[in-house]
């Protein structure tokens, strides 16, 4: 049984949502997901941009009084869809104008939020079709991103991968925080080291058995494996190992900050039935 990760305030979840078809599949699944976690509050956000020919004049004033209007039913429409699965009292929702990046970043500030819930615009592997919002999203944002492919549906979270790849090495893992999750969802952690054939594997090994020694409480399976192309390692291993959540590290350099930037898209087709979690430093969900 899924306990709750945040045990004293409120823990908010963001999720976005352009009214398509895949963002509302997002706020079911973000639904369900949180479903368990009497500390969990979501809220459902549109953001949109001001018209370039924007004049500032009552007309127009008038016009965008309207268009927040009809998001604000839209928004309504939206939470009713999932009422029967997260309790009704602990969703809000807010229609706000700005730029999207900058906007989003100011909503999690404002409401302490823990974590991001976006649809893909498209499968991974069609990432070059995504739009630059979603990926920047993916990169930029201070707290975790998840991001979940059309068509998925939530099923109980068993088994969850963390991919160690050589860039991220010498950057501290965020244990607290997969440990927190691992806590919520009551998942077995696999821990994938990739070592491509330039990489020392010394370093490798060492920073494999360090992760050991700090996950060494929880219920982790470590593997490693020899390939040069990373992302499509994972994915086969992903699929191979029926994996319901990615766990990765993006960064400024590297191979997730690429990922997220349009390369690897072919490598990316086996991701498309799971979850992708983005996550940052620290999660700070306590």
């Amino acid at each position: 049984m899924m306990r709750s990760f945040h045990t004293i305030n409120m823990a908010v979840i963001i999720i976005i949502t352009d009214f398509s078809a895949t963002a509302q599949n997002a706020l079911r699944y973000a639904s369900a997901f949180s479903e368990a976690g009497s500390h969990i509050e979501l809220l459902l956000v549109n953001i949109s941009t001001l018209p370039v020919s924007y004049s500032g004049d009552g007309v127009a004033m008038a016009a965008i009084s309207d268009a927040l209007e009809d998001r604000i039913e839209k928004l309504e429409l939206a939470v009713t869809d999932v009422s029967g699965v997260f309790p009704a009292e602990r969703m809000r929702h807010r229609a706000i104008i700005g730029k999207f990046i900058p906007t989003l970043q100011e909503v999690i500030e404002e409401e302490n939020a823990v974590l991001v819930v976006m649809g893909t615009p498209a499968a991974y592997g069609d990432i070059w079709s995504w739009d630059t919002d979603t990926l920047s999203a993916l990169t930029s944002l201070t707290i975790p991103v998840m991001t979940i492919p059309a068509g998925v549906t939530f099923k109980k979270i068993e088994h969850i991968a963390f991919a160690s790849i050589p860039a991220n090495f010498k950057r501290p893992t965020p244990i607290d925080s997969i440990k927190r999750l691992l806590n919520y969802t009551g998942a077995v952690l696999h821990v994938i080291t990739v070592i491509p054939p330039q990489q020392d594997e010394k370093q490798a090994l060492e920073a494999g058995a360090a992760l050991h020694d700090q996950l060494a409480d929880t219920n982790t399976r470590y593997h490693t494996i020899y390939e040069s192309h990373i992302v499509q390692a994972i994915g086969q291993f992903v699929e191979a190992h029926n994996i319901d959540l990615l766990v990765v590290r993006p960064r400024k350099q590297g191979v997730w900050y690429n990922l997220f930037h349009k390369s690897y898209a072919k490598e990316l087709a086996q991701l498309n039935l799971i979850p992708v979690l983005a996550l940052q430093d620290e999660w700070n969900i306590t």
